[in-house]
């Protein structure tokens, strides 16, 4: 990937060549991961029905043993971001004068050596955004992400570590399920890692690709043609402007797209039935428990949630992991105990809930909810007020 970034563009032809290149990358990128990705999945699936069928252990304790000591790009990524906003609040004058301006000024208020700190981190992890779509800006395109991202960690003055768990017990199991859960645990963390590369290899198209809209004049609208439209686009074998209008129609539909409603009643849509107990149940990703204000979160660098609240999301992507240590329990209507979400969860001791159907729906945003990572279950213990968070 490195060999393909470096060769120049100058013109048309270059430039798709380049894409076609990283187009082949990503291929190759995808099947080879396909391995490491069946082993983290057996293995886990093994571990657990050994753990919770033969030892009789709860989901929980099965949770705590996969989400100890996990080492990868995601964490490290994440200790970046604590680490420099502890460097900022080291210092009492500067790190007043970040909370009371807008996160887009912090660079020209922090001193130069903090600069160049937030300037590595873009330079290391750029390629990471909120949301892995390809129409979508990357931290190096749009530092404004990594700046409200520290901005909010240095506003509720997070540690470097996170809290540690001193409910964690470690069960008496047999010698011999320490060599799997080890093994079990580093395919996790590999998992973590290649969705780093993907993540590069991603940008990399994603750059490939405006640079042939911007030598073709197609510029963003080159993201909604299929490889094929794209080259009858440039070898002039198909009509341009058809092609360029179908592009247009395909972009407003991205741009506007609303979600289909789940039911039909009487005649008028309707997105769900009300809940009457008020509880909700999905799949407990990280073990744990906590009562706090629920949190609709689309962008996690422009919501305004506090430390503590309940992330409520339909999913998370990779570039969410730096604001993750700020919130007390996440709740997501996708994903399972090997996506990302689960995993960062369990090594940075968050409760966490997956799988929760039409959640950003069912849930109101400000409701005191109760969250059991362990079971899996969500109740909703106040659907309007928004007290104090009371951890578990």
């Amino acid at each position: 990937m490195d060999a393909i970034g470096s060769v120049p563009a100058k013109s048309t032809a270059d430039a798709y060549r380049k894409l076609e290149a990283v187009r082949s990358e990503l291929t190759r990128i995808q099947i080879k991961n396909q391995f490491p990705y069946f082993y983290a999945t057996s293995l886990t699936w093994l571990l657990r029905w050994l753990l919770t069928e033969r030892f009789h252990l709860t989901q929980a304790d099965f949770l705590n043993l996969v989400g100890r000591g996990g080492s990868n790009i995601s964490l490290k990524i994440e200790k970046h971001f604590r680490a420099i906003a502890q460097k900022i609040n080291s210092l009492p004058a500067v790190a007043e004068d970040i909370r009371r301006h807008p996160a887009a000024e912090m660079q020209n208020r922090l001193p130069p050596r903090l600069v160049a700190d937030i300037r590595d981190v873009i330079r290391l992890y750029g390629c990471r955004s909120r949301h892995r779509s390809l129409y979508i800006k990357r931290w190096a395109e749009d530092p404004d992400e990594v700046l409200s991202i520290i901005h909010r960690l240095v506003l509720h003055g997070v540690p470097l570590e996170p809290a540690a768990d001193e409910n964690r017990s470690k069960p008496h199991l047999p010698f011999w399920l320490g060599p799997l859960i080890s093994t079990t645990q580093r395919f996790l963390d590999l998992r973590e890692d290649l969705r780093f590369l993907l993540d590069r290899c991603l940008f990399l198209l994603r750059q490939s690709l405006l640079l042939v809209g911007e030598k073709t004049g197609l510029g963003d609208r080159v993201f909604f043609l299929s490889s094929a439209e794209l080259s009858d686009y440039l070898l002039e074998e198909g009509d341009k402007e058809k092609i360029e209008s179908l592009a247009d129609q395909r972009r407003d539909q991205f741009l506007n797209s609303a979600e289909a409603s789940t039911f039909i009643v009487d005649g008028f849509p309707a997105d769900e039935f009300p809940a009457e107990d008020h509880i909700f149940k999905g799949i407990g990703s990280s073990p744990g428990q906590v009562t706090g204000c629920a949190r609709v979160v689309e962008d996690p660098t422009q919501s305004n949630f506090e430390k503590g609240d309940i992330l409520i999301a339909k999913n998370t992507d990779p570039g969410w992991t730096p604001i993750l240590s700020i919130v007390g329990g996440m709740v997501m209507e996708e994903g399972g105990l090997l996506n990302h979400c689960s995993i960062v969860a369990r090594e940075l001791g968050i409760p966490s809930v997956v799988g929760v159907e039409h959640a950003t729906r069912r849930i109101p945003d400000g409701a005191t909810v109760h969250l059991d990572g362990g079971r899996g279950v969500i109740r909703i213990v106040d659907p309007t007020s928004t007290p104090g968070n009371q951890n578990k």
